[in-house]
């Protein structure tokens, strides 16, 4: 069956839709759910398939997508048409196309044979080489805990564009191909290097292991967060609230639980208006600390690489991660606990720390919380 559909980003009022528009061109940020807005689908996470594009540019510009590229072809009107296949299935919300006058830049491959290689507008390519150079180097840190890197390739695609109606936040992780806005990535490592390990989590957490449901977001963006956080603080970094250990940012994470779940409900029960509210990322992080601390290090680890084998290219939900999170650890008290933690309307106590305490939700805390940091870091 043969679907025909046009789309005109320029009869879209900013932010347009899925589309990202750049003076050479466009990119695409669907999450969570405006894919239909660039091409006919179901935005729903569950729904992950595989994907072929073929993407015309005009002459002076190339056409990129996720995935492999596996044929281009010369149009008689100047223009070219790039064809890419996605190896693996992906959910609308992680999809990207983009045309502009960029460079493909090629650094090898990794340990697994995924190649690394970044879309860059040319005329900015070499203010941002310094950014780019650090991939590789975060790709092993996470390869070393998480496995594999579970795609055909990685890198990342700086739009051409820094404007604040282009789109509303740093990052997007869409697969295979994270997008930026190009004047982050020109700051420092210590900078920059947390939030990139963050989108670059996601390969595995919510893009290769996608969300059932959006009550399940907490599982992409607390363990994106949960690992960025260790990256930083095994690179001796002092984060954005001046915490230097991931015991500190835990703690002061902590005395703001009970605030965050007034504001924007529990970690796992989220609403349409406050799906990215903190709860999801830097709660869903204390959630998993939290874990860690009750079964200790080591277990906690063996949960999340079984986490990763069984739900590959698949799509899951709270309930499975709690279901084989108590099989693992052999531990039956896990499923009370995470189900607190995770459905609970107040922060329940963490393990090993009875000293902690949280902050409570008076009507002038509920008033001044940024319940949105993480997600428009930057």
């Amino acid at each position: 069956m043969k679907v025909h559909y046009q789309a005109d980003p320029r009869r879209l009022k900013p932010p347009l839709g899925g589309f990202v528009a750049t003076p050479d061109g466009f990119s695409t940020a669907p999450q969570p759910d405006v894919g239909h807005t660039v091409f006919p689908c179901n935005d729903h996470p569950s729904d992950k398939a595989f994907y072929t594009f073929k993407v015309t540019a005009p002459h002076g510009t190339i056409g990129v997508a996720n995935g492999d590229k596996v044929a281009e072809h010369a149009n008689a009107d100047g223009s070219t048409t790039f064809t890419y296949v996605s190896r693996s299935p992906m959910p609308t919300e992680l999809v990207q196309i983009s045309v502009g006058d960029f460079a493909i830049v090629d650094h090898g491959t990794t340990a697994g044979g995924a190649r690394l290689r970044d879309v860059v507008p040319k005329a900015r390519l070499a203010e941002l080489t310094p950014a780019l150079d650090l991939t590789k180097g975060q790709l092993g840190w996470l390869e070393k805990r998480l496995g594999n890197y579970p795609f055909e390739a990685y890198g990342l695609l700086p739009a051409n564009s820094d404007a604040s109606d282009a789109f509303d936040f740093t990052g997007l992780e869409t697969q295979t191909l994270t997008l930026y806005k190009p004047n982050y990535l020109k700051q420092p490592e210590n900078k920059i290097g947390t939030h990139m390990v963050h989108e670059l989590t996601h390969s595995w957490f919510g893009n290769s292991v996608s969300p059932g449901d959006w009550g399940s977001l907490w599982l992409n963006e607390g363990n994106a967060n949960y690992y960025s956080f260790r990256y930083q603080y095994d690179r001796g970094w002092t984060d954005t609230h001046g915490k230097t250990t991931m015991l500190d940012r835990m703690k002061e994470t902590y005395g703001n639980g009970d605030i965050w779940r007034a504001k924007s409900g529990p970690v796992a029960k989220p609403n349409a208006a406050n799906l990215f509210d903190d709860i999801r990322y830097t709660g869903g992080t204390l959630t998993l600390y939290a874990l860690s601390e009750k079964i200790g290090l080591a277990k906690f680890d063996q949960i999340q690489q079984a986490w990763l084998r069984t739900y590959r290219n698949r799509s899951a939900t709270t309930e499975d991660y709690i279901a084989l999170a108590t099989k693992v650890s052999g531990d039956e008290t896990v499923r009370p606990f995470l189900e607190d933690w995770l459905y609970g309307t107040k922060e329940p106590q963490m393990p090993n720390h009875p000293d902690w305490t949280v902050t409570p939700p008076t009507a002038k805390a509920l008033r001044t919380a940024n319940v949105q940091t993480d997600r428009y870091e930057g």
